[in-house]
Order: C-alpha cells, then structure tokens, then sequence
C-alpha cells in the first residue's frame, strides 16, 4: 500500500481513533495545525476558513456515492459533497397512496394511529469511520477495513464475514478489536459480518429518531411491516390490520470488504 492520501477516509473495526487521523464527527481543527488537510477539503464540511475547519460527519450515517443516483426514478438534482438526507424513522403524512390490507373481517375501522412513524433502517453494521490528517502509515493498519471491487481477500487479509478465527492465528488482529464481532474472548474471536449491511459510523446520528450507535452493533431490515401506530394521528385505516409490507433498501452497489491482519499496530489519536 503506498502512503494514503490526506483526507482519504478508513473505515476500522476498533472503535478508536488512530493517531495522524480524526473521527469523521464532524468537529472543528485548527487551521494553523492541519493546513494540508485544509488545503484539501476547505470549509466544505463547515468552519470559518480563517482559523478553523470541520471535517464530515458521518455519526450514524452510510457514504452515498458523489452525482447522480443510480435510481432512474429518482429525479433530484446529483448528490454533492457533504449533501445529507435520510431518517432512521419516517413520519408517516395523510395523503400518501400506501396501500394496507384489510383484514379477514369486512368491518371498516377508522384507526389512530400514534404517529410513532416507521423505521427506515435497511440491515446495517456500526463500524468506525476516521479522515487521515497527514500521509502516514506506509502499510495497512491492523483492523482497518477496506472495500474492494473483486470478491477475494488479498494475502494478509480476511473477508468480513463474520468468520469466527482462532486467537493464536491472528493475536494482533484480536489485540485491536477483541470479540466485538463474536466468538469466546478466550482462544476464537470473530470479524465484522458485512454480508447484505451497510456501514455505519458510531455515535450520536442527527436525524429524526437517532439514537447512539456502538462499534459492533447491527440492525435494520430490508422490509418494513406498515403498522397502525406508524400512522399520523386519527388517519384512515382499512381493516382492523395493517398488513402492507415496503421495501426498506437505499441504492446500492454491491462491493466487497475485507479486515487487515497484518501491518502497523494502530496508536491511539490524541484528538
């Protein structure tokens, strides 16, 4: 691997920041001390571009590709930098054309609904995202994960699949991120299963219904049972259930990713 570039985003399997990189959280840096990463991406993710500069914030987000939409039903303009959209839970408004089943009775029913909206979460695994501040790091980080366009992983690599390896095979790799992803702790350990999910950085996300994510976590489904207390308020329902069933997924292109196991042990960020 040759040095990476400054600004280029990892994803790791350990939930700590290595050292010459910064959590993609969206926080403020000084000018004077990171000016080639400045250099590079601006004000674009937010600072006075005087004395300071943000960096992305992908708490409890997944990257998007930049340009347009691989969807041709989807008619807005082309995603753009640090352009954000999307919610974990989607409020359910009158008037839209959802269709819900009725039940086997014939009886009507006007339903109220709690307005508790409708999760919109497609399978997912919370990894943890970082932006390198300097070039650094001439060989991979143990841990560090990487998305690739062919499906096997290279020497020194595993798929994240959520295979579960003895310690004493990969001692360091264990070292960076323990049994987070499964396994005894005690002679197996497991790596991150991104098989059909998305990832997602940890923390805090800034849409409707976010809620803390942790390194390790899963969820999310790709369908979503439409149910009565998804709706607003006082909206009609047909039958006494709700049986209509949405798709839950983004578009996607498929890739695969893989974990390092050998390379430079990761050192704790100061930052």
């Amino acid at each position: 691997m040759t040095t990476p570039y400054i600004g280029q985003i990892i994803m790791t399997g350990f939930g700590f920041t290595p050292r010459d990189f910064a959590p993609c959280n969206g926080q403020f840096l000084s000018i004077q001390k990171y000016p080639e990463l400045f250099d590079v991406i601006g004000t674009r993710y937010g600072g006075d571009g005087v004395h300071d500069f943000a960096v992305p914030n992908l708490q409890g987000a997944t990257p998007v590709g930049a340009g347009p939409s691989a969807d041709p039903a989807w008619t807005p303009a082309p995603y753009a930098l640090n352009d954000s959209g999307g919610a974990e839970v989607v409020m359910l408004q009158p008037g839209l054309t959802h269709v819900a089943q009725a039940a086997a009775s014939n009886d009507a029913l006007i339903a109220t609904g709690s307005n508790a909206g409708r999760p919109n979460m497609q399978p997912f695994r919370v990894l943890n995202f970082c932006i390198a501040l300097r070039g650094v790091n001439p060989t991979p980080m143990i841990g560090e994960i990487r998305m690739l366009a062919f499906s096997r992983a290279p020497q020194g690599w595993l798929p994240c699949d959520g295979g579960i390896y003895r310690i004493a095979d990969h001692d360091e790799l264990f070292m960076a991120i323990g049994a987070t992803y499964g396994g005894d702790g005690a002679s197996t350990f497991g790596v991150p299963d991104l098989r059909g999910q998305v990832p997602v950085h940890q923390g805090l996300g800034r849409s409707t219904g976010a809620r803390r994510r942790l390194v390790g976590e899963g969820g999310g489904k790709e369908t979503v049972a439409l149910e009565v207390s998804h709706l607003p308020a006082a909206m009609p329902a047909l039958g006494r259930t709700l049986a209509a069933v949405h798709d839950n997924m983004m578009p996607t292109l498929t890739a695969s990713y893989c974990i390092a196991t050998h390379g430079a042990f990761p050192t704790r960020s100061l930052c």
